[in-house]
């Protein structure tokens, strides 16, 4: 099973934990691409906010953007705040 498989698994299933988790292990299992490494960094927000947990949210939130800064290009830098889920649990988390 890949791990675009898996993780639409735990999404379909709404186990946001599990794909948290899932996607943790991904990155520590391999050297990933830009594109690949951007998309665990949002989908472990998203995870987050929607579990409503604004803490390591932005935890995760900050190594995502200090990442994006040295390897996304300019234009793909609204990919670190362009989910209104991720920005309302970072809100109500103060």
């Amino acid at each position: 099973m890949n791990i675009v498989h898996s993780f639409q698994e735990l999404v379909v299933r709404g186990d946001h934990q599990g794909m948290i988790e899932l996607l943790k292990n991904y990155e520590q299992s391999r050297k990933l691409s830009v594109h690949e490494r951007g998309w665990v960094y949002w989908n472990v927000s998203d995870g987050y906010a929607l579990l409503r947990e604004p803490e390591p949210l932005y935890a995760n939130h900050r190594e995502f953007f200090k990442w994006g800064k040295e390897n996304l290009a300019p234009e793909q830098l609204h990919w670190i705040v362009s989910d209104s889920t991720q920005a309302l649990s970072l809100s109500l988390g103060n």
